[in-house]
């Protein structure tokens, strides 16, 4: 009975470990506006679109935006990552070892700070 009992809790935490994993996704939206509109959004080197836009980004990583407008001066911002600490916490508790290492190398484990970029643009 003892053992059953046991091979069940450790079958529940194994599945309910990873929270982040489970409850996430390994992407967020980030919403990128400009005063003025109309700026050409790079991410990471490759072009996204035209302000105001949202665009998907991995939450594994960094981020660095360029907004560039005919007039302007080109503006370049970093878009970082951050732990979400009560997934870690969780996984600390349900299963230590496993659900960290999943949820930080899955990228599920992070998100992405700040949510809505907003940037005055400054004339040339």
């Amino acid at each position: 009975m003892k053992k059953s009992f046991l091979i069940i809790a450790a079958l529940i935490c194994i599945l309910l470990s990873s929270c982040a994993t489970i409850m996430e996704d390994s992407t967020q939206t980030i919403t990128i506006i400009t005063d003025p509109q109309g700026a050409k959004v790079r991410v990471d080197g490759f072009e996204r679109g035209i302000t105001p836009t949202t665009v998907q980004l991995e939450t594994k990583k960094a981020h660095i935006i360029e907004l560039s407008k005919e007039g302007y001066q080109t503006t370049l911002v970093t878009i970082r990552k951050s732990l979400r600490w009560g997934y870690q916490v969780a996984d600390l508790v349900l299963a230590p070892v496993v659900g960290n290492v999943i949820d930080l190398c899955t990228g599920d484990g992070f998100k992405l700070k700040p949510n809505t970029l907003t940037v005055y643009l400054e004339k040339q």
